[in-house]
């Protein structure tokens, strides 16, 4: 009777491990979002780890869990490493492969549970951009993961929605803008001797380059008079809105000092410290759709803005056609940014 009990026995566990072997060998997941921002934001959030936690279905499920950056903050080679609870877990994600605004590939490494893969994809939409979160991994030869295998989907589907969800609001709480074409650098800047008028005009494109050149108009003999040489091209420093108007500094750096100012014209030091700065190719009735882009970009990549946007007016408008035209625009940021 022993060995028949041992026999059907084993004819069972064949028959479990058999079946195994013909369950599929790899598994997928996937689910789907559509955020309201364009490609280029929601792209900008994911080729990061530094917001990952902002939305992370799992973040919140053991306030102790510990998180270790891994390479650089942004692109290929960024990741982040875990050790939380029994449901946190152990492991990390790094980013091995980038397609601008379309696509953001992650290796997963598990541990004892193996490895995996995830991506990102991104598509424009009428309403912004469809989100495709997609889950792949090979189980091997393993017979109970194979069984696992089947729970794949039913397991992981739920979190997937989640972080979708949580995705969503957070690149929709972002500022309005689209990075999208422009390049971005975090950079140091000193600070240099200004000579400036601040300005109040209406907020349209006329009065505001009216504004800049009354004041440049005033600065430049004023320079002259005195022996002020001009540094660096003229700059333009954002003082935000009041009342429906445009407020702003026109300044020029300089180089020496003088003993007395004249009405109006103002001396101080500009920003000295950590800035992200762009380069917008246009006519400068177009430089808002930049500085929108700017604002976009750092916001999705979690680096907070620490003082008045200013613009460094590269080229002469009156030798350079405004499609050629280069503006400079610099975000001061804290810290070295993320």
């Amino acid at each position: 009777m022993l060995m028949r009990l041992f026999i059907a026995l084993l004819c069972v566990a064949l028959a479990i491990l058999g079946i195994a072997y013909l369950l599929p060998r790899e598994v997928d997941a996937q689910r789907s979002i559509v955020i309201e921002r364009p490609p280029a934001t929601v792209f900008t959030v994911l080729a990061s780890m530094n917001r990952f936690n902002d939305w992370s279905p799992w973040y919140g499920r053991d306030p102790n869990a510990s998180y270790t950056a891994i390479g650089p903050s942004y692109g290929v080679g960024a990741g982040i490493a875990w050790k939380g609870n029994q449901e946190v877990g152990e492991g990390s994600q790094t980013i091995t492969d980038i397609e601008a605004y379309s696509r953001v590939s992650v290796a997963l490494d598990f541990g004892a549970e193996g490895p995996a893969q995830a991506s990102y994809e991104l598509r424009p939409v009428e309403a912004g951009t469809e989100v495709i979160w997609r889950f792949h991994t090979d189980l091997g030869y393993n017979p109970i993961g194979r069984y696992f295998g089947l729970l794949i989907e039913r397991f992981l589907g739920p979190d997937y929605e989640l972080g979708l969800s949580q995705l969503k609001t957070l690149v929709e709480d972002l500022p309005e803008g689209d990075p999208a074409g422009l390049q971005f650098e975090q950079i140091e800047v000193a600070a240099q001797p200004l000579i400036y008028i601040s300005q109040s005009t209406e907020p349209d494109s006329a009065s505001v380059s009216a504004g800049y050149a009354d004041a440049y108009t005033q600065i430049v003999p004023f320079m002259a008079a005195n022996g002020l040489t001009q540094a660096a091209p003229p700059i333009g420093i954002e003082g935000g809105s009041a009342d429906g108007r445009y407020q702003f500094d026109a300044a020029i750096p300089v180089e020496g000092s003088v003993a007395e100012l004249v009405e109006q014209m103002q001396m101080g030091d500009s920003y000295a410290g950590s800035v992200l700065r762009t380069v917008h190719i246009g006519p400068y009735p177009e430089l808002q759709r930049s500085v929108d882009g700017l604002r976009a970009y750092a916001a999705a990549r979690g680096i907070e803005a620490n003082g008045r946007l200013w613009y460094s007016f590269v080229d002469d408008p009156t030798t350079v056609a405004p499609e050629q035209l280069r503006t400079e625009i610099y975000l001061p940021i804290k810290g070295a940014g993320g």
